[in-house]
């Protein structure tokens, strides 16, 4: 591991070699562990098709996923400080393999709702062992920039998804995931730039990153209830952006437009998800602490127009409504967790298991939700309930953002 002096910069390209790798297996253990929901969303018409698998029980298996993960958090968070974030990259990274591989293999669609679920165990590890790794990260611009380069990765996962259903509209679900799966091997040699073992005093001495920003944080005595309302917002707004992934694809599908224009779609507007993403994230590292929020807030009110338009049913409304939704509805996570860091800067990786729960739970729900309200209307009333939870998610922001002024 090096230990030689690190340069900030807006990227990590003034960063040691070693700092790269990290983040780099960052990336990519995030990206096999996201991939499982979303791959199965993206072929749910030719799994439901086969097996029968409907859009409750993606519903549930997306829900599960989510809801594993937000319980299992802290406890991963814990023991991200006890066996090292390497160790929990490799093993998390190992579980996606494992369990894309049994989806392939699936008899029924009951195996694919339970494997779903299941695999929010390495989704609770990998988030904190991803964390650990930026604040390895040393200064607050490269430290911008990281979150929104881990955070991206998640998108990427759609962007993989929907290239695969533009390029194999009529191949077997079957072979996609099992090829998906052996893909994800590759991680396992990029996760190796993370040492098993966690070095402390490198993490101490890049806590200055955050610390040393252009505001001290939110006042002590407000700073509870910033990070309560963080977690409501962070709620309201993961309950509408976990809809995206999980059901765009068969919104497009329902709507009668070919899988080929439907992948074409997702991966533009994934695309769009991971620029906004890493270019909000790194334009924070340069401004005050407080305006994070206040871009939150912008981020939330476009993505609630992105849903509503959704809900309208028409193809060019479906386009341009994924693009804005998936940019704005769905690009925040980068700057809502550095935010997160920046205001309890004493604090930030308690603060942050908080506020991640929020998320967590509202990924956990939305899709259940969503599910439900298409089985007993239609897909219409349900973007449109997308619309309203995005809408309740930046009043809260809004009001934690008053508590840093």
């Amino acid at each position: 591991m090096s230990r030689g002096p690190v340069v900030a910069t807006s990227g990590l390209t003034g960063g040691s070699t070693s700092e790269q790798a990290r983040v780099i297996g960052a990336v990519c253990a995030m990206i096999s562990v996201a991939a499982p929901p979303f791959l199965v969303a993206v072929l749910a018409v030719q799994i439901e098709d086969q097996l029968g698998f409907s859009t409750t029980e993606l519903g549930l298996g997306v829900g599960g996923y989510f809801l594993i993960s937000a319980v299992m958090s802290p406890v991963m968070g814990r023991l991200v400080g006890r066996w090292g974030a390497g160790r929990l990259l490799r093993l998390a990274c190992a579980l996606a393999t494992m369990g894309l591989l049994i989806i392939a293999a699936a008899p029924n669609a009951a195996i694919i709702v339970l494997v779903l679920a299941l695999l929010g165990f390495p989704n609770a590890a990998v988030q904190p062992a991803a964390t650990h790794v930026i604040t390895g990260v040393r200064g607050t611009r490269a430290q911008a920039f990281s979150f929104g380069l881990v955070q991206a990765s998640v998108p990427a996962t759609t962007l993989l998804a929907g290239l695969v259903l533009a390029a194999f509209p009529s191949a077997s679900w079957r072979v996609v995931v099992m090829a998906v799966g052996c893909a994800t091997l590759l991680a396992q040699v990029a996760v190796k730039g993370v040492p098993l073992d966690n070095d402390q005093r490198e993490r101490k001495r890049a806590s200055y990153g955050i610390v040393g920003t252009r505001e001290a944080g939110v006042p002590g005595a407000k700073a509870r209830r910033f990070i309560a309302l963080m977690a409501l917002g962070g709620f309201f707004l993961s309950f509408a952006a976990q809809c995206l992934p999980s059901f765009l694809v068969v919104t497009g599908i329902r709507a009668g437009m070919h899988p080929t224009a439907v992948g074409t779609v997702q991966v533009a507007a994934s695309v769009a998800s991971i620029m906004a993403r890493i270019v909000v994230a790194a334009r924070a590292g340069r401004s005050a602490g407080s305006s994070d929020v206040s871009g939150l807030c912008v981020l939330a009110v476009a993505g609630t127009i992105g849903f509503a338009m959704l809900a309208v049913g028409d193809a060019t409304a479906f386009l341009v409504g994924a693009l804005v939704a998936y940019g704005c509805g769905w690009g925040w996570s980068a700057l809502f967790n550095f935010s997160v860091a920046r205001a309890r800067p004493d604090n930030a990786a308690a603060s942050a298991g908080v506020t991640q729960a929020g998320i967590f739970f509202g990924g956990s729900a939305g899709p259940v939700v969503f599910a439900t309200i298409v089985t007993i209307s239609n897909v219409q009333v349900a973007w449109s309930s997308a619309a309203l939870t995005s809408a309740l998610g930046a009043c809260f922001l809004f009001a934690a953002h008053r508590q840093w002024r």
